[in-house]
């Protein structure tokens, strides 16, 4: 079995990019992927101890987008160049909105009443991406919150007083730059969304398709099985790529285990092949292509 959706302590995981090679090997998976938020700089650490222990660990990214109908998008990019320029680029500008945001939640949070730093959410972020999650953390460092979830549910949680919404780019902008990095862009857990139908789910994945879209993320944690078998029915008739994930966090989500989710998640490491074949040809067709004047 393998896992392409995992977090480390350079995003809001609580496992360092080497943990992650040593739980992977410890679970028997044949293949894990590093997909930390917005942030290429766990990979040279993953990277190296993957090569050191033998172990196939795979460069990746996770990158959110909204479109000009405000439909929220993850987009995972694959096979990636972990220092390609436009790359970094867009996770420096993705960096600031997120930096804005925290300020802002910290002034609701603030003026609700709930006295708690910037520098003190800090102290649980171990990497340069500071989100939610540390929020949360620092909330119950506060004892403000006794829980991750109670801290969504009332206070940072989407339509709660301190919520305060992303910036991001457009899904088809993510695709562009995954794609410079030389990476596969797969849409990332298509159903997380409580109101998703597989009408909907058709439907925007053939408006990522039309943008370059090349997979779909069938198999993940919170998935239904009639949900997974209708998204794998998608990536075959569109032809996109199967990928699958657990969207590991670390002890942020203590039962969600590295590989096998919430325990019936099962990954086929038959899915890498294709994979790493589509990212092949689409390198060599990179190649041949003339150079733009």
């Amino acid at each position: 079995m393998i896992d392409l959706h995992c977090h480390s302590t350079a995003s809001d995981g609580t496992c360092s990019p080497s943990e992650l090679i040593t739980l992977a090997r410890n679970a028997r998976l044949s293949a894990v992927a590093l997909t930390d938020h917005d942030t290429t700089c766990g990979l040279t650490e993953f990277l190296s101890t993957a090569k050191e222990q033998n172990f196939d660990g795979i460069a990746g990214i996770e990158l959110a987008g909204r479109n000009q109908h405000q439909q929220s998008f993850h987009i995972l990019g694959l096979l990636i160049q972990p220092d390609h320029p436009e790359l970094l680029a867009m996770t420096r500008q993705i960096l600031c909105w997120r930096n804005e945001r925290n300020r802002a939640i910290i002034a609701k949070m603030n003026q609700l009443g709930f006295a708690i730093s910037l520098a003190e959410i800090e102290e649980c972020c171990e990497g340069e991406v500071l989100g939610r999650p540390h929020i949360a953390q620092a909330l119950i460092r506060k004892k403000i919150c006794r829980t991750i979830k109670q801290a969504f549910d009332k206070i940072i949680g989407r339509g709660c007083d301190a919520y305060v919404s992303r910036q991001v780019p457009s899904p088809e902008e993510c695709i562009r730059v995954i794609h410079a990095a030389g990476g596969l862009a797969i849409w990332a857990h298509p159903y997380s969304s409580d109101s998703m139908t597989h009408i909907r789910c058709r439907e925007l994945a053939a408006e990522l398709k039309e943008q370059g879209l090349d997979g779909i993320e069938a198999y993940y944690s919170l998935h239904r099985h009639a949900q997974t078998v209708e998204a794998l029915k998608i990536a075959r008739e569109m032809e996109l790529v199967v990928t699958g994930g657990s969207d590991f966090h670390g002890t942020h989500f203590p039962k969600l285990n590295l590989g096998s989710g919430y325990g019936r998640l099962q990954v086929p490491d038959a899915l890498l092949k294709p994979l790493r074949q589509k990212a092949a040809f689409a390198a060599e067709k990179r190649l041949q292509s003339p150079t733009p004047v």
